[in-house]
């Protein structure tokens, strides 16, 4: 049972709301030995820098059919990832930005 101990991200809120940005509580967890993360969406998640990214992300998606957005996400985590060959090169190279903080 243990072996599965994660978090849940709404614990974050009051640090977010004191400036804490989300992937770097992110990072720290991850540091802190946790590997499994439950993301509870709310105005406090959607309100941060890390939201604006999320609602970015939904209006770009609707100009990808489902499968060139499924490359583009696996192909995130594969090293060679160029954000450039994408319509929304600054967004991707924030979202793989982010991948890169998150994979350890």
């Amino acid at each position: 049972m243990f072996k599965k101990l994660g978090i849940v991200t709404n614990i974050w809120a009051n640090e977010i709301a004191n400036g804490r940005r989300f992937d770097d509580l992110m990072v720290e967890f991850g540091a802190n030995g946790f590997r499994d993360m439950e993301v509870r969406e709310g105005e406090y998640l959607r309100n941060s820098e890390f939201g604006k990214t999320l609602q970015k992300i939904e209006n770009a998606i609707p100009e990808y059919t489902n499968n060139e957005f499924k490359t583009i996400c696996n192909d995130m985590w594969d090293s060679g990832f160029d954000p450039n060959k994408t319509n929304y090169p600054m967004l991707f190279r924030e979202i793989a930005d982010f991948v890169e903080k998150a994979q350890d």
